[in-house]
């Protein structure tokens, strides 16, 4: 989080080969070879993250991808280059609850570890609140009717607990999926030199 942040998008770009001064996010066809012993970038699929070998398409951060260029075993092609300018955006908050994490014990300590951990989260949160009603099953018709995605009904004798998401309602989350991607991808890029090490098995961050 001490590290320069994607803040405003500039420009798309295409048909870049160079990305030594390029920062942002890359839509990429990466080709990873059966014949890597680690495979290290991440792969959605779905629903699952997946380190395999392969082609596939994916956007990442431009730090990582310049690591990942350098490695023989991925061949990269740039679709399109989403250029962001940089702003130190956590140097100050991170400095001073980090100084407090450190010469403090107890609730007080508990709390600034807290803040820090849940800190770029807040930026990767999904727009979409999920609500929890208790309702009669006579009032079921009902609920369905409105502008709803039910996400799971579990059903009683008179009653059933629903998760569901109303399209109705207006919050302002305020959230910045590119400031948690990079905070991610930043992470990533300092375990590298550890988890290439051949005894290495599992890291956390």
């Amino acid at each position: 989080m001490l590290n320069l942040m994607p803040y405003k998008l500039i420009k798309i770009l295409r048909n870049m080969r160079n990305i030594g001064n390029f920062f942002g996010f890359i839509k990429v066809e990466v080709t990873i070879s059966s014949d890597c012993r680690k495979i290290l970038l991440p792969r959605r699929m779905e629903d699952r993250i997946i380190y395999q070998a392969g082609t596939f398409v994916g956007v990442y951060f431009s730090e990582e991808l310049k690591l990942y260029s350098r490695n023989s075993y991925y061949k990269i092609k740039f679709l399109e280059l989403y250029e962001f300018s940089k702003i130190d955006l956590f140097k100050l908050f991170v400095n001073d609850f980090y100084t407090i994490k450190q010469n403090s014990v107890g609730a007080l300590r508990f709390i600034a570890k807290s803040i820090l951990n849940n800190l770029y989260g807040y930026f990767g949160r999904n727009y979409d609140l999920i609500s929890t009603s208790y309702i009669k099953n006579t009032d079921l018709t009902d609920l369905l009717a409105q502008n709803i995605t039910i996400k799971s009904i579990d059903n009683k004798d008179d009653y059933s607990l629903i998760n569901y998401i109303n399209h109705n309602d207006e919050y302002l989350i305020k959230g910045n999926v590119a400031i948690a991607s990079a905070i991610t991808s930043y992470a990533r890029i300092t375990m590298y030199p550890f988890l290439i090490l051949p005894n290495t098995l599992y890291s956390d961050t």
